[in-house]
């Protein structure tokens, strides 16, 4: 006859004891002297068997001075095993252990014998049974020749260890008994419906101290069998809201009708209950929702977990942050990337367009240069001798101006140039730069005469206005070029355009500023000048550039990266500081500087204590933004005089 058991804490019967050497072959130590004894027990042609015990050598076990919660604490687990006390008997090299799983207690065997997870309280006035979810993990089962597992429950005086509800056997203490084929052995007043035991506690006085207990024993031949215990409440088996599940199956929403338990956003709360409507549940929710774990902040997508507010832009045609831009930053571009086009065409960048990452060449094709090894004109040969590529009648390599038709050579100042191609007396590209948005950015220019290619930079506007431009693309022939990637927030790109020479890198200039001066050029084409800092993001892109800051942190989303923020969270995409303290006026209690806070009064509005004349203890500044340490307010209107115009 097959064997299964159960475990006990109570002593006093002998009859059918399992010794604990027995249990010590599998588990690798005995059970603790005086902590218990197996017995089994014989029922119906069926080996049922409790493992029996007490938890003091003294037969009894005498409470603490411990001041008790009413009712069971964190019975949801969804503060960890806050409440609970885990122990495990009989383990070795894998023991046994309890630990907190998705918001259950979840009880593995190991090499265990004994697995226990307990809580001691106090009855609650009105409460009329105890309630807990059960789900079995894989390898609770039965596997012949070894001590089969089993699962049980215990409700037992915190004193004197006896049960305070009825046995599913005489000689046992367990109201729920769940053997290793599924066949549940209940006490009176207890009920199984495959997923959650409720025992009627009407019987047990309220106040009165009393312990439950969940054991998990297993001593068969696998070690990952175990149970998850969750929503373990005290209860009165009321179904408020007519909806078949009471308040002992942990209904969540109690009051509101949801027979289905339906929770989109799996935060414990019912959908027919929850003010916060999250399908997707990313934790911020849908327009008009309330009380979602995000905040206040709404999902502008959300059948979509990739994207919500303050979620990194990922380059795939959306707007991830939910900031009403798409892809900006250039998402996962920056990068150098091989476009598989021959000769000094073949390197290029990755740029995001349109949801995809794009490789877009560093340099167009040009005219072969003859002796320098490349293949310039991407064409696949290099050095190529025999090209005529204007068609003039003059090879590559020996026409002075190979861009352009000029089969006569002229070159009037003699500077080895031929004047088709000769920078001198070029037109610049001037004020004719225009940009348009079809979806993406389209720069624009006039062609300028005798001009084939050109160079365009891009600057990019930070807290201050620099010219910083950085080549943008180089040998554009054309009068075009598109801009995949979109400017910070609070930022701008500001785009400047130069006739490139034929022969050589000489370029027109830059042109000249509001004043007349002329543009400066820190870098010129066709250096890869782009991410100077070396951390991977161009320096158009980065949140703090010069400076290298790869995660790109940005808390307050001011495109001010946090290790260059003078307010890390506060917004001040300016970085103003008017004290110049290193910290952001939007952050600084004292923003001029003169020793007084805004809010000195620490009302929480700045202003609406102004300093008397002539003090500056517990009142706002009366003159904030202009430095004022006395506080003069001689006509004592609130105004202090460093700012007063009468």
């Amino acid at each position: 006859m097959a064997r299964s058991f159960a475990w006990s804490r109570m002593r006093g019967f002998t009859a059918g004891l399992l010794a604990c050497s027995t249990v010590a072959t599998q588990g690798g130590t005995a059970l603790e002297e005086g902590r218990g004894e197996i017995v089994w027990i014989e029922r119906d042609g069926r080996s049922m068997s409790t493992l029996r015990r007490t938890d003091a050598r003294e037969g009894s076990r005498t409470a603490g001075e411990v001041v008790l919660a009413t009712g069971i604490v964190n019975g949801s687990f969804s503060n960890g095993l806050t409440g609970w006390t885990a122990s495990q008997a009989g383990g070795a090299s894998a023991p046994g252990n309890v630990m907190p799983v998705a918001g259950r207690a979840q009880i593995l065997e190991g090499d265990s014998f004994l697995v226990t997870l307990e809580q001691t309280f106090l009855v609650p006035a009105g409460a009329g049974h105890l309630g807990f979810r059960l789900t079995l993990v894989p390898g609770f089962d039965r596997n012949d020749g070894f001590v089969p597992d089993a699962f049980e429950a215990q409700l037992l005086d915190a004193a004197t260890q006896v049960p305070v509800v009825p046995p599913w056997d005489p000689q046992a203490t367990s109201y729920f008994n769940l053997q290793e084929d599924q066949t549940a052995n209940l006490g009176s007043g207890t009920t199984w419906d495959g997923t959650t035991v409720v025992v009627d506690i009407h019987g047990v006085a309220p106040g009165r101290q009393l312990t439950l207990f969940f054991d998990l024993i297993g001593a068969d031949a696998d070690t990952s069998g175990g149970v998850r215990v969750d929503d373990v409440v005290t209860c009165n088996q009321v179904d408020p809201d007519a909806d078949g599940v009471s308040d002992c199956e942990a209904d969540n929403c109690p009051t509101s009708s949801n027979a289905g338990q339906s929770d989109l956003d799996g935060d414990g709360l019912g959908d027919a209950c929850d003010p916060c409507t999250d399908v997707d549940g990313d934790g911020y929710g849908a327009p008009g929702s309330g009380g979602c774990p995000g905040g206040s902040s709404t999902d502008c997508n959300d059948a979509d977990t990739t994207v919500f507010p303050g979620h990194p832009e990922l380059c795939d045609n959306r707007d991830n942050d939910c900031n009403g831009l798409v892809d900006e930053g250039n998402p996962g571009g920056g990068l150098p990337c091989p476009t598989g086009q021959p000769g000094v065409c073949g390197q290029g960048t990755e740029f995001c367009s349109a949801g995809q990452l794009v490789c877009v060449p560093d340099q167009g094709p040009g005219c072969e240069v003859c002796g320098n090894g490349l293949d310039d004109d991407c064409d696949g040969t290099v050095d190529e001798a025999t090209d005529d590529r204007d068609g003039d009648g003059v090879l590559n390599c020996v026409d002075n101006c190979c861009e352009a038709f000029n089969p006569g050579q002229e070159d009037t100042d003699g500077n080895g140039i031929g004047d088709a191609c000769d920078c001198l007396g070029l037109g610049e590209v001037g004020s004719s730069v225009r940009l348009g948005k079809n979806p993406q950015t389209e720069i624009t220019w006039a062609a300028v005469p005798g001009v084939s290619e050109y160079h365009v930079y891009r600057g990019y506007r930070g807290p201050v206005f620099e010219y910083n431009q950085q080549c943008f693309r180089s040998n554009v022939m054309g009068n075009s070029v598109t801009e995949f990637a979109e400017p910070l927030r609070f930022n701008f790109f500001y785009y400047l355009v130069t006739a490139k020479c034929p022969v050589g890198d000489v370029e027109t200039s830059l042109g000249t500023d509001s004043q007349g001066n002329p543009i400066p050029q820190p870098f010129v084409c066709p250096d890869p000048t782009s991410d100077l800092d070396g951390d991977g993001i161009e320096e158009a892109l980065d949140n703090c550039p010069g400076v290298v800051n790869a995660a790109q942190s940005d808390v307050d989303q001011d495109s001010r990266g946090d290790v260059c923020d003078n307010c890390v969270v506060d917004l001040n995409p300016g970085q103003e500081d008017l004290d110049e303290d290193g910290e952001g006026n939007a952050c600084d209690p004292d923003a001029d500087g003169d020793g007084v806070d805004e809010d000195g009064d620490g009302s929480g509005t700045a202003g609406d204590a102004p300093c008397p004349h002539l003090s500056v203890a517990n009142c706002d500044d009366n003159c904030a933004g202009i430095a004022n340490p006395n506080q003069e307010d001689t006509d004592g209107d609130g105004v202090g005089d460093s700012c007063d115009p009468s």
